[in-house]
């Protein structure tokens, strides 16, 4: 890619980043709503873990990707299960993996910068 197309896709990378810990709070208020018994949890669960795992498949981020459907499937084999804590570990690899990618992106910015 040219720099110009690789400092816009950056660019795109960082603008989702950003947007992962409100995305990562809900998934933690669906999964709490899970274990309380609420009949839209998993639905909701479904959908979101969905669309991480496209989204972050599209910014270039596999292990997010591979997390959110990891927990896909979790969902759709227990979804009606209030023993959530495989999927709240789930949530939690997300987030150390959402920083990992952060720290990534940051570092690839800083180490072209210095060419």
């Amino acid at each position: 890619m040219t720099d110009a197309v690789d400092d816009a896709f950056r660019a795109l990378q960082v603008e989702y980043l950003a947007s992962l810990p409100e995305r990562l709070q809900e998934l933690r208020a669906d999964v709490a709503a899970l274990r309380s018994g609420k009949p839209d949890a998993s639905p909701a669960l479904k959908v979101r873990l969905h669309r991480l795992a496209g989204s972050g498949a599209s910014y270039g981020f596999v292990r997010l990707s591979a997390l959110a459907r990891e927990a896909e499937r979790w969902i759709a084999a227990n979804g009606d299960s209030r023993e959530v804590e495989p999927l709240e570990s789930i949530v939690d690899q997300l987030t150390r993996a959402a920083s990992d990618a952060e720290r990534e992106v940051k570092g690839r910015a800083s180490g072209e910068a210095g060419k």
